[in-house]
């Protein structure tokens, strides 16, 4: 347990070193600048530890520390700090490595980027499902009725693959990530590599479903030969090879895009 509480407290301070610098960074880096600083973070800590002791819970202590010192630069400027006079000077010092916790919150938003990324990508490849589905039933319906569902379905779902594209959440983290190489510590880059370990089986498993897609077409082809009905399971078949195939691309573009951001955080 007190193994656990002090992780808790280091990943803390990396993160709170890290709100300090963006929040201060407008500021010139001189001695005293510096020093008003470390004081900034020993009042965050002591702010932290006290909402620790009555119970509040670790994200939320976070979250309400940063919260009451969200004015560093108001108060900097009251104090009488100077400000930087170009922005390469406002880099008042080397970002600090980033906390275990910190870089899980950035793969996290990473990931429900790239997993939205790629179930639209997926929506967008097996857009054609519907309309082979519909072909499969005009033994039993109108070719026309069959016609205007499947084609309703499949522009629908380009729709929602658009839709899921334009709508995918950019993470914080990501264009200071492209600009600059931000250390990370040994727990963090340890976790990072359990992370990408596992988009590995992702990939492996969007390979295979891309792989295996004709198998639902000669699967329902063989029923249609044996009990009847061709067109009907030729259809539903070609409905499966494009699921799979949408199913695969999505797995695929998913990983693609955790695998970029771990390679990002790991860069030397």
């Amino acid at each position: 347990m007190q193994t656990r509480q002090a992780a808790a407290r280091e990943d803390a301070t990396h993160e709170f070193k890290r709100f300090i610098l963006e929040r201060s960074r407008a500021f010139e880096s001189e001695p005293r600048a510096d020093l008003y600083r470390v004081n900034l973070l020993s009042q965050m800590l002591d702010r932290y530890d006290a909402l620790r002791e009555v119970g509040t819970s670790e994200a939320l202590c976070r979250q309400r520390v940063r919260r009451e010192f969200e004015d560093i630069p108001t108060r900097m400027a009251d104090a009488g700090f100077e400000r930087a006079q170009t922005a390469e000077r406002g880099r008042s010092a080397r970002f600090p490595a980033l906390s275990e916790a910190e870089t899980e919150r950035y793969i996290d938003e990473e990931e429900a980027r790239a997993k939205r990324i790629g179930t639209g990508a997926g929506l967008c490849a097996a857009c054609c499902a519907p309309l082979m589905a519909a072909m499969g039933f005009s033994m039993y319906i109108s070719d026309d009725m069959c016609a205007g569902l499947g084609l309703a379905g499949m522009f629908a779902m380009i729709g929602l693959g658009v839709y899921m594209f334009a709508t995918a959440p950019k993470p914080k983290l990501r264009e200071q990530l492209k600009r600059e190489r931000v250390p990370l510590t040994d727990r963090a880059r340890r976790a990072v590599e359990d992370r990408r370990e596992r988009e590995r089986k992702r990939t492996a498993g969007g390979i295979a479903l891309l792989v295996s897609s004709i198998v639902p077409f000669f699967l329902c082809m063989a029923l249609g030969e044996g009990i009847g009905g061709e067109n009907f399971f030729i259809g539903v078949g070609l409905a499966g090879f494009f699921g799979m195939i949408g199913a695969g691309v999505r797995e695929l573009v998913y990983a693609s895009g955790v695998k970029n951001a771990i390679k990002r955080l790991l860069r030397r």
